[in-house]
Order: structure tokens, then C-alpha cells, then sequence
């Protein structure tokens, strides 16, 4: 409920701004609180947009798309937004300081939210990202994205992590170690910091905003079970986190329960990618390599050729940037290391995966769906030394495309509006009236003073949001401190209650006090119109100028139940609303093709000499 004033809101002059009446609007709505601003400690730069048709649909009633804007900022949650420029010429929107709460709730009113600064990442640190924001080479040593992932947690099962380094600085989340059995995952391997910092890094990832947790289920050889890897998808699944994706850059003999645990996860809304594996065979005589409804990965070299070692096959989603591939690593805050295999495939598009969460929520179906839809075609050569190996030949990408606006829900009706009017006798410091909720809350009050003068009609609007197929008891009360009324001992008072254009109670001889109660129902929303009914949304109205308040009555349906002194009397107003609208195979990392059945795939490059194979 909001009380509506009679002044207008005026902007001050700035006479040392040419066009000072728009720059008015465009800055000054939010001067006071940038005097002095206070920036929540987990806030980020943002620049966020709304549609025309997305301010249309807030508070109708209200004059003009910058005071629907101003509104929408002011109606943001406490403390959790710094605005430093608002912006009502070119677009409407403002830039600012959001926290994750803040973001979520202006993506919910159909703002399209993007990061402010940092959206290029120039002279790369890893080919990979590189690659995979453009659809075709030659490199341009920039990484271009629209979405980091904010707010999805990657769950990295493997090795664990270097949770000391400076790529995950202010960003790692809780994890479990299921060989150790306690929840310090640390890395002694390298292999899980490494595919982290392709996910996620903040050098080295694709995604460099989203949340790492670390799930050892390898050794410090880079081996480990499948009974552990089982139970790190179960504790993935207890975790609270609601926007999830798990990289498991892993693999082993085909598992009829590894791929049910995968499936299983997936169909609860996870989002699994894993490794195709590095034997230079058929993905699916792996695992989790073979699970149907995980991502799986092949691996492309900087040259746009699929990896030697890379299986392939129908198991096979996408391929992505695998060979020589620079990371994080163990041993220090800053250690490196350059690896290659499927393992390192997988992370980047893990890190794809947040970016599209972040676009499409955990909808694991979607995001696969718009992963596979933007992928380069048969753009990958094939190995020179084994064929089929860029099978399928889709190379994945960035999530390059623009925020979509939520659909709006359906939005209320327009406010009605109760107006009260007083004239008051010569005693105009003994009125005052309150307006409540039947339960107890107020919604507005006012009062006389000397300053009021005698006989001269005062006039107070009071705007009563209501929502489809509700209910809603008022109570008004005026009252009189001299028990006299306002007529007609000190003169001829008079007193009107109205609501949109209808009458409700008028008089002036009431004593000490006068009670009207009145009712207002809502009916359900008009087909067409919103509500949330079945099928596709309406098409959203044009944008608009609010309409006149004649204009409003004409197009509600209203019923007002209104009692008067005890006696009821039934109102009908009928308008129309207008469109509102298990420990036991062991399993080995997916890497090199050289090692044994038993052993980490991995390998790990050395300038000037044939790869070796090294626990990843």
C-alpha cells in the first residue's frame, strides 16, 4: 500500500549542467544515497537495462519510466545495492554495486544484468579460452564472455585442490576429501587444481566468477574407486547449493552403477560433464565416459584438430580445447603447469555449462540443448595419427548470447484509489480519520491543525494495491477529539469517503466518531490477461502512458461490500481489467593413452620432448 501525496516530486536545479531538467532525471533520483555510499563487502560492478515493456508492467500508475525506475531501485533489498549512475536518455537502467541478492532480484523484475568492466580478458593465459570464444582461428589473445557464472558452485571431483592459490581467491566453497575421509580436500596431486583453475579460475577459467568446491575421490597418484567417486556425486547432491555443475574429468571400465548415480544426478537438476577418456577408443566402453544424460567431452588441439588420444564416438557431446593446456597447479600460491587430455577438455566446458545456469537456471535439458545448438560445426580437423577421433565434430562455445528477460509474472491490478475529503467546521484541530485493514494494519491516516482553514476542503489520496481473486476488509474512522463533529455546531463541516469514482460515506454530524467498513473483492484474472494460467504467456502490452483514472474505473471489475453504521449495503461497480497483466573398481583420470589400465590418463608437456605420462 502506498500513500500518495499531493506534491509532485521536483528535481533540484543543476545550473552548471547544460539540459539540467534531463540530466535531472537521469542522475539525481539517487544523489542522496551516493553522498556518502556504503558498498556491501560481496558486492560487484554492474550495468543493468530494462525493457521498455518491462517497466510498463511496474506500477502502471505511476507518471513516467524514470519513476518507475526509481521505484524499482528503491523497492531493491535492504543493503544490497550501491547505485553510482542511472541512465533515462538512451536506455533505462544505472550502473552500480549488486550483491548476489541484488542481482537476483532485478534479474526477477526483467532487468538484463551484466558485469561492468572485466568483460574481456586480453592476452589470455591459455589458448583454450581463447578458442572458445570465437568460431573459428586464428587466435586474437582475448577471452570475450557475457556470463562468469556468478552464483552457480562447480563441483570439481577429482584430486582435490590447492584451495591456497590465487586463481580461487574469494571463492571456494565446502568440499569433502573421500579418500582421506574428512573435509580437506587438499591436492597433493595437481590434477583436480588444475582442471579448477580451467573451470574457474580467475587467470585460467572459463567461468571466474562461480563457486569451486572440491571433491577428492583420486589419491595423491591421481587413482582412486569408483565406490568413492559414487559417494562424491551423493554428497553433490545433498549440498544446498541451488545452481550446480559437476566436472569429473575421470574415467574407468564401463559401470552399469557409475552411469545410474550420473543420470540420477542429472535428473535432479545437476548438471554433470565429464571426460571422454584418452585410449584413442570408443567413449562408450567407459565410465562415466557412456552415462546418457552427462556431458562428455572430446579433446581438440590449438590447431583445430581433434587429440590423437581422445575417445570418441556416439558417446560423445561436444569437443573442446584439451592438448597443452596452461592451469593452476600445486606448491605455491601461483604455481603453473601445462597439461593435456580429456581431463582438460572437460573443465572448459564445465565453466561453459555456469554460463549457461547462470542464462537458464538448473535445467540440465536446456542447458544441453542451447550448449549443442551453439556449437561450432565441423570446424575440427581429424587426427593425423587415428581416424574418427572428431567425432562428432561440434566444438563448444562461450555463452555468447544475451540475457533473456524473464517472462513477467502476472501482474496485479491497477491500484484503486481512496480519496478522502474533509471540509472542516471552525474547529478544524479536533478532526483527524485513520483507514486500516480490518486486521489491524494501517494503511494511511491524516489529521487537521489551525492551520487548515475553516470550510476550505482538504483532500488526502491513499493507493490500494490488490492482487486477482482476493479479498480485502478496510475500516475508516474519522473522529472529532470535541465529540461534536464537524456539523453543525462550529459550522457547516462536511466529509466524503470515495473510492475510484464511488461514494461510500459522506456527512458531518457523527459525534465523536463515525466507523464505515467496506470490503474490496478482486475476481480472477481475465483470460488472456495473466494470472498464471496454462499455455504460452500473453503478448506483453505495448509500452504506454498510464492511464487517466476515469479511464481505469471504466476497465475493473469491482465489487465493493460496504457497511455503513451496521447496515450493509452492496455495491456493484463493474469494470473490465485490462491486460495486466560404493569402494570398488578403481577408476583413473582421463588423460594419457600410454599409461596402464590402472593409471591416471595424463600428459603433462615438456618443451623440445615426447609427452610423458604423469599422474593429472
Amino acid at each position: 500500500v502506498t500513500v500518495v501525496t499531493a506534491l509532485p516530486f521536483r528535481v533540484p536545479s543543476t545550473e552548471s549542467t547544460p539540459s539540467s531538467s534531463m540530466v535531472g532525471k537521469a542522475t539525481l533520483l539517487v544523489l542522496a544515497a551516493l553522498a556518502a555510499p556504503i558498498i556491501a563487502a560481496d558486492a560487484r560492478e554492474y550495468v543493468l537495462e530494462f525493457s521498455a515493456t518491462a517497466l510498463s508492467s511496474h506500477r502502471p500508475l505511476l507518471v513516467d519510466s524514470a519513476a518507475r525506475l526509481q521505484d524499482l531501485i528503491l523497492a531493491a533489498p535492504t543493503g544490497s545495492t550501491t547505485v553510482r549512475y542511472t541512465y533515462t536518455r538512451l536506455l533505462f537502467g544505472f550502473s552500480g554495486f549488486l550483491t548476489d541478492v541484488a542481482v537476483t532480484y532485478f534479474e526477477g523484475v526483467g532487468a538484463v544484468v551484466e558485469l561492468d568492466l572485466g568483460v574481456n580478458k586480453t592476452t589470455v593465459k591459455s589458448w583454450g579460452l581463447d578458442r572458445i570464444d570465437q568460431t573459428d582461428l586464428p587466435l586474437n589473445d582475448e577471452y570475450k564472455y557475457r556470463r562468469t557464472g556468478l552464483g552457480v558452485d562447480i563441483f570439481v571431483l577429482d584430486s582435490g585442490l590447492n584451495a591456497g592459490h590465487d586463481d580461487f581467491q574469494g571463492r571456494v566453497g565446502n568440499g569433502y576429501d573421500f579418500v582421506d575421509n574428512d573435509s580437506v580436500p587438499e591436492d597433493c596431486d595437481g590434477h583436480g587444481t588444475h582442471c579448477s583453475g580451467t573451470a574457474l579460475g580467475n587467470e585460467y577459467g572459463v567461468a571466474g566468477a562461480a563457486t569451486v568446491h572440491a571433491v577428492r575421490v583420486l589419491d595423491c597418484d591421481g587413482s582412486g574407486r569408483f565406490g568413492d567417486f559414487i559417494a562424491g556425486l551423493e554428497w553433490v547432491d545433498e549440498h544446498t547449493a541451488t545452481n550446480k555443475v559437476v566436472s569429473a574429468s575421470l574415467g574407468g571400465p564401463k559401470s552399469t552403477s557409475v552411469n545410474n548415480a550420473v543420470n540420477s544426478l542429472v535428473g535432479r537438476g545437476v548438471v554433470v560433464v565429464v571426460a571422454s577418456g584418452n585410449d584413442g577408443a570408443d567413449a562408450c566402453n567407459y565410465s562415466p565416459a557412456s552415462a546418457a544424460d552427462a556431458i562428455t567431452v572430446g579433446a581438440t588441439d590449438i590447431n583445430d584438430k581433434a587429440a590423437s588420444y581422445s575417445n570418441a564416438g556416439s558417446c560423445v557431446d561436444v569437443l573442446a580445447p584439451g592438448s597443452d593446456i596452461t592451469s593452476a597447479w600445486i606448491g605455491s600460491s601461483s604455481a603453473t603447469e601445462v597439461l593435456s587430455g580429456t581431463s582438460m577438455a572437460t573443465p572448459h566446458v564445465a565453466g561453459v555449462a555456469a554460463q549457461y545456469m547462470r542464462r537458464l537456471g538448473p535445467n540440465p535439458t536446456a542447458i544441453v540443448d542451447a550448449m549443442k545448438s551453439d556449437a561450432v560445426s565441423n570446424t575440427i580437423d581429424d587426427s593425423s595419427f587415428g581416424a574418427g577421433r572428431n567425432n562428432p565434430n561440434l566444438f563448444i562455445q562461450a555463452d555468447a548470447q544475451a540475457q533473456t528477460a524473464p517472462p513477467s509474472p502476472a501482474p496485479d491490478p491497477p491500484p484503486l484509489t481512496v480519496y478522502v475529503r474533509i471540509t472542516p467546521d471552525a474547529n478544524p484541530v479536533q478532526v483527524s480519520w485513520t483507514l486500516s485493514k480490518l486486521d489491524g494494519d494501517l494503511v494511511a491516516s491524516g489529521s487537521l491543525s489551525m492551520a487548515n482553514a475553516p470550510l476550505v476542503e482538504r483532500l488526502w489520496s491513499v493507493s490500494l494495491e490488490t492482487k486477482y481473486a482476493s479479498s480485502q476488509q478496510y475500516r475508516f474512522v474519522i473522529s472529532d477529539s470535541g465529540s461534536n463533529g464537524i456539523c453543525c455546531t462550529f459550522g457547516p463541516g462536511y466529509y466524503e469517503l470515495e473510492l475510484d469514482g464511488t461514494v461510500l460515506k459522506s456527512g458531518g454530524q457523527y459525534g465523536a466518531s463515525e466507523t464505515t467498513d467496506f470490503t474490496v473483492v478482486q475476481p480472477a484474472a481475465p483470460p488472456g490477461g495473466g494470472g498464471g494460467g496454462s499455455g504460452s504467456p500473453p503478448s506483453p502490452p505495448p509500452p504506454s502512458e498510464p492511464p487517466k483514472l476515469s479511464d481505469v474505473i471504466s476497465r475493473t471489475n469491482l465489487i465493493i461490500a460496504c457497511s455503513v453504521g451496521g447496515g450493509a449495503l452492496l455495491l456493484g461497480v463493474m469494470v473490465l481489467l485490462g491486460r495486466r497483466f560404493a569402494r570398488s573398481r578403481r577408476i583413473r583420470l582421463a588423460r594419457d593413452e600410454s599409461r596402464t589400465a590402472l593409471s591416471p590418463k595424463r600428459e603433462r608437456s615438456h618443451a623440445g620432448t615426447t609427452p610423458m605420462a604423469h599422474p593429472v
